[in-house]
């Protein structure tokens, strides 16, 4: 249950219908989890969820490596919600199920892919620090490129921010998160 509810496009304004339309090409018939937080402000919901879209479609981090991140981030900030939603696309990148159960865990996974291994260390260290000490940026911009880096971190960002709005809310997902 979430402390809003659900809004239906009658019981939005002109301006969240509008952001509704377009940024959701009206494929739901209601505003639900984190898009029901933002459309409160219509602006804002256009803005995080044209955001949204482009970090989960139009990025150069590979799939495998933006779904890990998000995992990550959203496990970090105990949000089951986007962890539920995201769950089953990481398997689709190629994480593997171990993987996720230790991030579930809230343990250090042990990784087969030395890619994810580092793309964990960023993430921590992101969450820990808020920066990149000068080793890890180094091999980080060596493996991934400083493009993929920019937006493993934006990556990282949005969804510390996406998960801290579902707990503000209290978005619960429709089925149970492993932690």
């Amino acid at each position: 249950m979430s402390r809003l509810a659900d809004l239906s496009p009658a019981a939005m304004s002109e301006a969240q219908r509008r952001i509704w339309r377009t940024a959701l090409k009206g494929e739901r018939t209601a505003a639900f989890g984190l898009h029901n937080a933002w459309l409160r402000s219509p602006e804002l919901a256009a803005r995080l969820i044209d955001t949204g879209l482009f970090l989960r479609e139009q990025l150069s981090l590979a799939p495998r490596c933006r779904e890990l991140t998000i995992l990550i981030m959203v496990r970090r900030s105990n949000c089951a919600f986007a962890w539920v939603r995201h769950e089953n696309l990481a398997r689709d990148a190629g994480i593997d199920d171990a993987v996720l159960v230790e991030l579930a865990a809230g343990q250090k996974p042990h990784f087969a892919d030395g890619t994810d291994e580092l793309v964990y260390e960023i993430c921590d260290q992101l969450d820990r620090t808020r920066a990149l000490n000068d080793a890890l940026y180094a091999r980080a911009v060596a493996t991934l490129g400083e493009q993929a880096l920019a937006e493993l971190v934006a990556v990282a960002g949005y969804y510390v921010m996406a998960a801290m709005t579902l707990n503000a809310f209290d978005v619960q997902p429709d089925a149970p998160a492993p932690f």
